[in-house]
C-alpha cells in the first residue's frame, strides 16, 4: 500500500468520529453565538469577548478546546490501540511499506482530520462572529490564532494517546504518562504567557511525543 492509500485507509476509519465531532462543535456553537448576539444586543455591557485564558470567541473557547481534545484522544486511540487490541497490526506491518510510512500516513490523517473538523469550522465561526456589525466592539485577529492553538493541543493529546497505546510496559503508570504529560503542556499552554509562548509549549510537546512515536513503532515488534 503506498501512502496516499494509507492515509486515506485511516482517515476513513476515523471519518465517523471527526463528523461527529464538527457536528457538535457546529451545533452547539452556533448556539452559543447566536444566544449570546441576541444578549448582547439587550444590553449595554460590554461583553463582546468573554475573557477564558486564550480569549476565543464567546463561550467557543472550551467547547472548542474539549472538541479537540475529544477528537485527538478518539483518532490516537482508532489509530493505535485498537490495531493492538484486535490483533491486526501484524497484516498492517506486513505490507512492503516501511514503519515510517505508516506512521506518517497515520500522522497525515490526524492532522487533516483536525484541521477540517475542528480548524476550519472554529475559523468559520470566528469570521461570522467577527463580521463588522456583528458585535459591539470589534474582536482582535489574535482570536483566530488563540482559537488554532486550542486545535493543536488536540493534537498534543492525540500523540499521547499513541505512545501511551503503543508502550509496552506492564505497570498502568508507564503507560499512561504520556497522557499525563500532554495534557499537563496543553495546561500550562492555555494559561501561560501570550504569543508565542503557548506555541512553544506545544512544539516541546509535539516534538518529545512524536519522537517517542517513531522509536516505539521500530522497536517493537507486533
Amino acid at each position: 500500500m503506498r501512502f496516499l492509500t494509507l492515509v486515506k485507509k485511516e482517515f476513513r476509519e476515523s471519518l465517523p468520529w471527526m463528523c461527529l465531532a464538527c457536528v457538535l462543535f457546529v451545533g452547539l456553537g452556533a448556539l452559543f453565538v447566536d444566544s449570546d448576539e441576541a444578549r448582547r444586543a439587550g444590553t449595554s455591557v460590554d461583553n463582546s469577548v468573554v475573557s477564558w485564558c486564550v480569549t476565543p470567541v464567546s463561550s467557543l473557547g472550551p467547547l472548542l478546546l474539549l472538541t479537540s481534545l475529544g477528537l485527538g484522544l478518539v483518532m490516537g486511540i482508532r489509530q493505535f490501540y485498537v490495531p493492538a487490541f484486535d490483533r491486526t497490526w501484524a497484516f498492517t506491518l506486513h505490507r512492503p511499506v516501511k514503519s515510517s510510512t505508516i506512521v506518517h500516513a497515520k500522522l497525515t490523517a490526524a492532522i487533516l482530520g483536525l484541521t477540517l473538523f475542528a480548524g476550519l469550522p472554529w475559523t468559520a465561526m470566528y469570521l461570522y462572529a467577527a463580521a463588522p456589525g456583528r458585535f459591539m466592539d470589534p474582536i482582535m485577529p489574535r482570536v483566530l490564532w488563540e482559537g488554532w492553538l486550542l486545535v493543536v493541543s488536540g493534537f498534543v493529546l492525540y500523540l499521547g494517546t499513541a505512545v501511551s497505546s503503543l508502550h509496552r510496559a506492564h505497570w498502568y503508570a508507564t503507560k499512561v504518562f504520556s497522557l499525563v504529560f500532554a495534557l499537563a503542556l496543553i495546561l500550562v499552554a492555555v494559561i501561560s504567557a501570550p504569543f508565542p509562548a503557548p506555541f512553544v509549549f506545544l512544539g516541546i510537546g509535539l516534538g518529545i511525543l512524536g519522537v517517542q512515536v517513531y522509536a516505539l513503532m521500530r522497536s517493537q515488534e507486533f
